[in-house]
């Protein structure tokens, strides 16, 4: 029988992503319309009554709340009632909350959360530290796709190399990020839900490839064959070098030909130009 998941941010491009291409591994419960989510969510009874007829098995958050009292209520409202009916929760964490660190962090690295994004997720992160239920949280890194869907610095590089946009902010090229194809991180997402209990660690870094900036801007234009327009962001705000160890999601996992960001950009580029 297909595990019944429950996902809250569906509508974002993963969630859009996760329903689209693990139709067939799993059943998805869709609960709400959009515009009825927030009552859904702050109303227990509702949201029980959808746990129960459904009887689902896990739910994976990517939600990105806005404010720190739903975040503290929805969250709070999934942990209560997963004692009560024994779900699983994947939480989809961000590897920015590890700031500002020399290092290659890996699990063990502090948090060092810079932002209210980061901030959140930690603070989601500590909730479900000291809730003793059933979890598991993927840090996840800057996450691209074939089609240049997702948000991002690989989107606004491209649109600014096709004539889409004039130029790109850029803030400080000399920082690193990683990266992971969407594809990678559905191959995890989906060995993590099949191998739930045989998986012990709780926290887990989801990422590919630690890439400097410059790096990214001379490959990619070297791909396109053109030079980027980047302007230099003059809004002070702190904009972390984060390079994450994905030493434990190599071991667990075992992800087979894992996409390499430069081949994979010089194919699709190549596929879509020529």
């Amino acid at each position: 029988m297909k595990k019944k998941i429950f996902i809250l941010g569906s509508s974002g491009f993963l969630g859009q992503k996760i329903k689209k291409e693990l139709k067939n591994n799993f059943h998805f419960c869709t609960s709400h319309n959009k515009k009825k989510r927030k009552n859904f969510l702050k109303n227990e009874k509702l949201f029980q009554h959808f746990i129960r007829r459904n009887k689902i098995d896990v739910i994976i958050n990517l939600a990105r709340e806005k404010s720190l009292i739903n975040c503290k209520t929805i969250n709070n409202l999934i942990i209560k009632n997963a004692k009560k009916y024994k779900y699983k929760v994947i939480y989809i964490s961000s590897c920015l909350v590890y700031g500002k660190n020399k290092n290659i962090c890996n699990e063990k690295t502090k948090v060092n959360p810079y932002d209210k994004y980061t901030k959140m997720k930690c603070y989601v992160e500590k909730l479900l530290f000291f809730s003793k239920i059933n979890y598991k949280i993927l840090r996840l890194s800057n996450v691209y796709d074939n089609d240049f869907q997702k948000k991002g610095l690989i989107k606004n590089l491209h649109l600014n190399l096709i004539n889409k946009v004039n130029h790109v902010y850029i803030n400080d090229n000399k920082i690193y990020r990683n990266f992971i194809h969407y594809v990678d991180f559905l191959k995890t997402l989906k060995k993590l839900i099949n191998n739930y209990e045989r998986i012990k660690p709780t926290i887990i870094n989801c990422g590919n490839e630690n890439i400097k900036i410059s790096h990214l801007i001379k490959e990619m234009s070297n791909i396109y064959k053109k030079d980027l327009k980047i302007v230099k962001n003059t809004k002070t705000y702190f904009d972390p070098s984060i390079k994450i160890s994905n030493r434990l999601n190599n071991s667990i996992f075992k992800i087979n030909n894992k996409t390499n960001l430069f081949i994979h950009l010089k194919k699709i580029h190549y596929e879509k130009f020529f």
